[in-house]
This record gives structure tokens, C-alpha cells and sequence, in this order.
């Protein structure tokens, strides 16, 4: 007897009702200082107790097979694999007053509504963490999970260049993606088996604001479980390429360099800087004096 998957035992439970985005400040000393600003980290929290990671959530699922006695799943693996699209990173920096300029750092260009096989490097390809998928058997079912905590940090101070290297002062971020995570089998003919998937989307959008030199984070951003379970693979146009063949390109080989880019100024496609501040810019961005601001 072949064995083949009981589609009618898939299950997958996503564990995320407390998962939220939250900006954090980092490393400040309690004034500024230059050559060791500090930064801001956005990430998710989630206090879910069966969360396997506090910043992240956690999938389990159950996919029961049918044998026959004799029969062994030898050479199968299950797993997930997860493909992300990117359509908003931008981080932008003002001075205290618009003589002061401004820089804007914005890798949505680069990235935007680009889809990409979201795993940990090639060696976990096509899985999001371990190369055998993480699977785990117990006779005919496997027991596979998966975890993700998406994060980013950025520096608190900027020096801006067409400002006399003054320092300009972080004023918001935001960064929005979506995710699809597909519960895959792979037979030992290395043919695919897109069982189900869950679609999820963090958006952060986060305003600083600076007293007396020291800033504070207020977070607007949502994370969202847009399908819980559907059976079978996504259906979006873009994500067919990676579907029929999940070997890259991969999010990390192309986000983050793009995204290290816009922060370090090494693009001007996607870093500028002006002698200008930010307009419009929030009244409540600023308050208190302090001595120069020199960079």
C-alpha cells in the first residue's frame, strides 16, 4: 500500500491571541551622546504561555497519515516554509528646529511588494528554521511546529551631512509586511504537498517623542491573523513563483542589506538627507531645551 496523507486530519493552531507590536528604547545613557546614541527595537511581544518564544508566536499542527501495515515514513518530511512580502520600511530623522535638517531612510523602494522565501539561510531552504523541517513522528502522525519574532532596530541620533553633521533625532518608523505560513509535506520523490497556511501582517507605526533628551515610543501599529487555517496553498498571483519552485530569492540575502543600506546612507536611492527639517512635523516631537546641538 502507498502511503498517502489524510487530508482530512490536518489541523493547525496558531498560538497569538496576546501578540502585539511594541518599540522598545535601547543602550540610551540618559543624554546625548554621540559615539554611542543608543537605538529603538521593534519587534512583537506576546504573553500567550505556549508562545515558544516571548517576542514571537508559535504554530503547532497535526497531519495524520494512512498505512498500511509494513509501511514506514521513511524519507518524509513536514514542516513549514513561509513566504513574506514587504510594502512599507521607512525611518525618519529631524532636527529640533527645520534649520537643523532632516533625513529620511526609506527601503520601501528597494523591497516593496516584493515576495520572498522567508526562511533562516540556504541551509534550512525550504523550511523557515531546520533543514528536516522540523518533523516529528509518532507512528502515522507528525507533530510539526513553527515559531517566528520579527524584528529591526534602528539608531536613536543621526548625523546629518548636508547639516554640518548635526544631529538629527529620530522621529518615526514604520514598517509593515505580511506572511504566509504553509504547513508542507515532502515525500521522499522530493514532490510537494502544500496542506494548509495561515496568513498573518505586523505593521508597526511608532512616533517618538524627545523630552529634555531623552525619548519615548508611542506604538500604533497592529499585529493581525488575516486567515487562520486555509486548506491548501495561497492563491495570491505573486507567490505562485516561489510555490512551484521554493528556493529563493531569500528575505534575508535581500531585506536586510537593503535595509542596512537606508540607514547607513550607503544608497542614494534610499537615504537623503536635507538642510531642512521635516514638514509637517508634530508639535509634540520636541520639548525642553538643550545646550548646542553639535554632531
Amino acid at each position: 500500500m502507498t502511503v498517502s496523507i489524510d487530508m482530512s486530519s490536518i489541523q493547525i493552531t496558531v498560538h497569538a491571541d496576546d501578540v502585539r507590536p511594541l518599540a522598545v528604547i535601547l543602550n540610551f545613557p540618559g543624554k546625548i551622546v554621540p559615539a554611542a546614541p543608543g537605538s529603538a527595537a521593534f519587534f512583537t511581544s506576546n504573553k500567550d504561555e505556549k508562545a515558544l518564544a516571548a517576542f514571537g508566536f508559535k504554530a503547532d499542527a497535526r497531519v495524520r497519515f494512512s498505512m498500511a501495515p509494513g509501511d514506514a515514513l521513511d524519507g518524509w518530511k513536514v514542516g513549514f516554509f513561509q513566504i513574506v512580502r514587504q510594502t512599507a520600511l521607512r525611518t525618519r530623522y529631524t532636527g529640533r528646529v527645520q534649520s537643523e535638517g532632516s533625513i529620511v531612510c526609506d527601503a520601501t523602494p528597494a523591497i516593496s511588494s516584493q515576495t520572498l522565501l522567508d526562511c533562516l539561510n540556504k541551509s534550512t531552504i525550504p523550511w523557515m528554521r531546520d533543514p528536516d523541517g522540523k518533523s516529528k513522528f509518532t507512528g502515522s502522525l507528525a507533530s510539526p511546529s513553527a515559531h517566528d519574532e520579527p524584528r529591526l532596530s534602528v539608531p536613536l541620533l543621526m548625523q546629518n551631512h548636508t547639516a554640518s553633521n548635526i544631529n538629527n533625532f529620530l522621529y518615526d518608523f514604520k514598517h509593515d509586511c505580511e506572511f504566509w505560513t504553509i504547513l508542507t509535506a515532502i515525500a521522499p520523490d522530493q514532490s510537494r504537498n502544500y496542506l494548509a497556511h495561515f496568513h498573518w501582517r505586523v505593521a508597526h507605526k511608532v512616533d517618538f517623542f524627545w523630552r529634555s533628551g531623552v525619548p519615548s515610543a508611542s506604538e500604533w501599529g497592529s499585529f493581525t491573523i488575516l486567515d487562520k487555517f486555509v486548506a491548501g496553498p495561497p492563491r495570491d498571483a505573486d507567490l505562485q513563483a516561489i510555490l512551484a519552485n521554493p528556493s529563493g530569492p531569500i528575505a534575508n540575502d535581500i531585506f536586510l542589506p537593503a535595509f542596512d543600506k537606508s540607514i547607513k546612507g550607503n544608497d542614494f536611492l534610499t537615504h537623503s538627507e536635507s538642510d531642512r527639517g521635516l514638514s509637517p512635523m508634530r508639535l509634540d516631537f520636541w520639548a525642553s531645551d538643550l545646550p548646542p546641538n553639535v554632531g
